[in-house]
């Protein structure tokens, strides 16, 4: 899973520049909303499990507000979930969020752009198994890293993708920490 979303990073860093002479002025005042749908991989460590990894879907939601054409900053949140049948059991859902205060760079004013963030995490574990519910949940520092590319489509809306790191430092009693990557579509809206 890493390997795709590395490869895929590499393909839309190379191809973006001729997709992005055929668009629209990368213009950046004033506030901006945005979030992202995809997929990817997580990597969970326990303090007397084994560790375990696995592919789940992503989404994101960011909002906030741009200081010139090159820097903006905002609330990021990312989060990641899994479902795993149990054989012979039932299913244990697991998800892990971010919220953090971020800043995104646009280093060269086009659409390529670098953006993280740190703040809270949580993570939560779900067992179900015909009528039988256990779950926990613990919090601790959060943190995520993104580069991506901004297509623009109108002069206010882009649309693009973005590879992100995100992760959860627990160290509670079962969950040490949870981190995922993943490749997401992103939708922003300028105004």
């Amino acid at each position: 899973m890493f390997r795709t979303i590395l490869l895929a990073s590499v393909a839309v860093v190379a191809l973006a520049p001729a997709v992005a002479r055929a668009g629209y002025d990368h213009e950046r005042n004033g506030l901006y909303i945005g979030f992202g749908i995809g997929g990817g991989g997580d990597q969970e460590r326990y303090q007397n499990l084994p560790d375990d990894d696995g592919a789940g879907g992503v989404g994101n939601f960011r909002i906030g507000g741009a200081l010139n054409r090159t820097v903006a900053l905002g609330l990021e949140t990312s989060g990641f979930t899994r479902n795993d049948d149990v054989p012979a059991a039932g299913t244990l859902q697991r998800s892990a969020t971010v919220a953090a205060f971020g800043v995104t760079v646009f280093p060269a004013q086009n659409g390529f752009y670098l953006r993280g963030g740190v703040g809270f995490g949580a993570v939560k574990a779900e067992y179900r198994d015909a009528g039988l519910t256990l779950s926990g949940s613990d919090h601790g520092l959060g943190g995520l890293f993104a580069t991506g590319w901004e297509f623009r489509l109108t002069p206010k809306f882009a649309l693009g993708p973005q590879v992100e790191w995100a992760g959860v430092a627990v160290d509670g009693d079962v969950v040490k920490s949870v981190g995922w990557a993943s490749l997401t579509a992103q939708l922003t809206w300028w105004w």
